[in-house]
């Protein structure tokens, strides 16, 4: 059964080191065996630049909007009205399309995700995840077939390959209720990572059922019978492996198979917080996963392994 958990191309284990304090440890992650997790996986392997890592999500709301204003001012931007709103940042992210290339424009792009984030979201506080990338980045074209891997469905300890497009996808327009103006879906597949540490919708298919609503009460042009132009979602690159760093924190290891379980919301609020610093990205082959399974379901007599 152990050669189920091994990829066909490199490694199927993410070693993401990090220090908190004076504190080291590492996140180990089964990595998926498709096509982008291939891609992505060589491009992070001959690495020798460093990583570029953007973690907004414990910021306090008033200090990024306060370093907004300011980006703003400097560019010569709208400002931040009083009472922030979607339509605002909608309007502003327009502005920045336009100016990708300038690095204070590419800074406001990052706090309006950021603010986005926390904009009508009553669980901000314990969403700990965060985006990384190499400093010198690569493009790889996405082919049409490697769209059966999206997921839309948002889960705690997932390695997704991020956006790193130049617009928004037809998810995120649906969300803002946007113009098309914005509209850009993902073409390449880049070093972007990210590594979420959220709160789970805890309804399978939501962002489906949500954006099926939508679309059929709008009056835009929407792809609704061309799924691949539509491209809902996210491309699963692993899934966090339960190791004792986080029995550390709280050593029943089946709460943390647990949607919402109380000791991830705490984990991301006190322990993986923005005092966490994210080191490198190493890779190896490992029977981790396939032996987590078996200690963490009790079933080792039952399979007989």
């Amino acid at each position: 059964m152990k050669e189920f958990y091994h990829n066909k191309i490199g490694y199927n284990t993410a070693v993401i080191s990090c220090k908190k304090q004076d504190i080291f440890f590492d996140l180990h992650y089964h990595l998926y065996d498709n096509p982008i997790q291939h891609i992505w996986q060589k491009m992070h392997f001959i690495n020798d630049k460093g990583l570029k890592v953007c973690n907004f999500n414990l910021i306090p709301f008033k200090d990024l909007v306060d370093e907004l204003t300011k980006c703003c001012i400097e560019v010569n931007a709208e400002l931040p009205p009083k009472q922030i709103d979607q339509f605002y940042l909608n309007r502003l992210h327009n502005s920045f399309v336009p100016n990708y290339d300038n690095k204070v424009w590419d800074r406001i792009n990052d706090l309006i995700h950021a603010i986005e984030s926390k904009l009508n979201n009553p669980f901000h506080e314990y969403d700990a995840s965060l985006t990384l990338n190499l400093v010198e980045e690569q493009f790889v074209p996405i082919s049409e077939e490697y769209k059966i891997f999206l997921d839309t469905d948002i889960k705690w300890g997932r390695l997704n390959l991020g956006y790193g497009t130049l617009g928004k996808d037809w998810l995120n327009i649906a969300k803002n209720n946007d113009t098309l103006d914005d509209l850009s879906i993902q073409n390449t597949i880049n070093s972007e990572t990210l590594m979420s540490f959220c709160v789970e919708p805890g309804i399978p298919l939501v962002d489906e059922i949500k954006f099926y609503n939508w679309a059929l009460n709008s009056s835009l042009s929407i792809p609704k019978n061309n799924l691949n132009a539509l491209s809902l979602g996210k491309y699963p690159l692993g899934q966090i492996i339960i190791t004792d760093v986080l029995l550390d924190f709280h050593n029943i290891a089946s709460d943390w198979y647990v949607p919402n379980h109380q000791c991830k919301l705490l984990w991301n609020k006190h322990f993986f917080n923005n005092t966490v610093n994210i080191l490198e990205i190493s890779f190896k082959n490992t029977d981790m996963l396939y032996e987590t399974y078996i200690r963490d379901s009790g079933a080792k007599g039952i399979l007989n392994v």
